[in-house]
């Protein structure tokens, strides 16, 4: 799974770290597409990073 730090709605995922990169930019402008088609800016910035450990029982 990928997702934008900096804008937590794209959201994609792949079987490989590249090819994440890649749907992941994809991803990114066909949203902000969307929003400009729409005849809105798209809300850049403002995200916020968190650690979450995650301990699971096999």
């Amino acid at each position: 799974m990928a997702q934008l730090a900096e804008w937590p709605a794209v959201v994609t995922c792949a079987p490989t770290l590249d090819e994440a990169r890649d749907m992941l930019l994809d991803a990114a402008h066909e949203i902000v597409a969307a929003y400009r088609a729409e005849g809105r800016e798209p809300p850049i910035g403002g995200g916020r990073v968190e650690s979450l450990k995650l301990d699971i029982a096999a």
